[in-house]
């Protein structure tokens, strides 16, 4: 059985106050530092979310993280929960698709809708 981890890059739930501005910087690197650990705790893969225009949300964009994560991770598998096709140019996402999967080494998957 394979298990992956969809990561919540909201910094808070609907009910709960957003964190302040200075704390935005932490919690970024929080939640590449929980990517990181999904992948020591054994998870075959990490899904982000493509989120925009919600101001509880630090990482609009999946492909940025995704970028990150080609680095910062070395073994798991890595992609975006469901990339929004309206959203973006298709140039460009296959452009920014194939440099994260050439820095993963082949460990980009995608979802569209």
């Amino acid at each position: 059985m394979r298990i992956g981890y969809l990561v919540d890059t909201n910094a808070g739930g609907y009910d709960q106050a957003l964190p302040e501005r200075r704390n935005a910087a932490a919690t970024l690197h929080a939640l590449v530092e929980e990517c990181v650990l999904a992948e020591r705790a054994g998870f075959h893969s990490i899904q982000v979310p493509d989120r925009h225009g919600r101001t509880e949300s630090y990482f609009g964009s999946p492909l940025n993280l995704l970028m990150i994560l080609a680095r910062e991770t070395h073994r798991v598998g890595i992609g975006a929960y469901c990339l929004v096709n309206t959203l973006y140019h298709p140039m460009h996402v296959a452009e920014q698709c194939a440099i994260i999967d050439n820095l993963s080494r082949g460990r980009l998957f995608m979802t569209w809708g």
